[in-house]
């Protein structure tokens, strides 16, 4: 497959883009429906125009729906974007970036999500949905899954497949921090415990503590016994931050 689209994008490299940016138009729709063409312009930072002619395209074609509430993907939509997620891969040269970057960390798999998250913000649901199913694929009965908070894991929650493994365990892997409560490490763990019908335990400590406060708590034995949970996890989900935002709040601290 890797010589034929080399071949392509030497000879008809039109074909490819167009590939592209009617896969990208499909994959939105998917992440938004049921959207409107406006928003979905916007979304993606097209023309109107262009929108609408590809949009009627893909109606012909039988891969959405439109209605007065907007447009939806259908089954056969749905396989096309399944379908070409590995052929994306290779146009966009991921693997090979992902082969790189297992020998620099040491990892034994990476994946990466082709797109802008700057640009598009399907690129972080796109994220979520591939990171779930993988981490689906690890667990085991009597598998103890520990995870923070923030807004890519809670992507990764919402994107979980159903899971038939016996007595899993959720805990989460530190307390609160922040002031948003829906993607907060105990929030999370309790959403994903019911998606998969696992069982939980959450951690009733602020993130923020002093050392000597924090041990003090640590004496409890309701908060001792999820933290040895944490302790014993053998899946952890956590989100590393963006570079930019955590030197900026890096920087805000030294100046308090």
């Amino acid at each position: 497959m890797k010589n034929v689209l080399s071949l392509q994008q030497r000879i008809v490299p039109e074909i490819v883009e167009l590939l592209l940016k009617r896969y990208k138009i499909l994959k939105c729709i998917y992440y938004n429906q049921p959207v409107g063409r406006r928003a979905l312009s916007q979304e993606l930072d097209l023309g109107e125009r262009v929108v609408r002619t590809e949009v009627n395209f893909l109606k012909e074609q039988g891969l959405i729906e439109i209605y007065s509430t907007g447009m939806t993907v259908t089954k056969d939509g749905e396989y096309i974007l399944e379908s070409l997620e590995e052929m994306i891969h290779e146009i966009s040269g991921l693997a090979d970036v992902e082969n790189k970057l297992k020998k620099i960390l040491g990892v034994h798999k990476v994946i990466v999500v082709p797109g802008d998250i700057d640009e598009d913000i399907t690129v972080l649901k796109e994220m979520g949905r591939l990171a779930a199913a993988y981490i689906k694929s690890l667990i085991s009965n009597d598998s103890i899954i520990a995870l923070t908070g923030g807004s890519s894991v809670s992507q990764v929650i919402d994107n979980f497949p159903k899971v038939t493994k016996e007595n899993v365990l959720v805990v989460p892997a530190r307390g609160g921090i922040g002031r948003n409560v829906e993607t907060q490490a105990s929030t999370l763990a309790a959403k994903l415990a019911y998606k998969i019908g696992a069982n939980y335990k959450l951690l009733h400590v602020p993130d923020n503590l002093s050392k000597e406060a924090l041990g003090t708590m640590l004496n409890e034995p309701g908060i001792k016994d999820v933290v040895q949970n944490i302790s014993k996890a053998d899946i952890l989900i956590f989100g590393i931050g963006r570079a930019d935002e955590m030197s900026k709040e890096e920087v805000l601290k030294n100046l308090k």
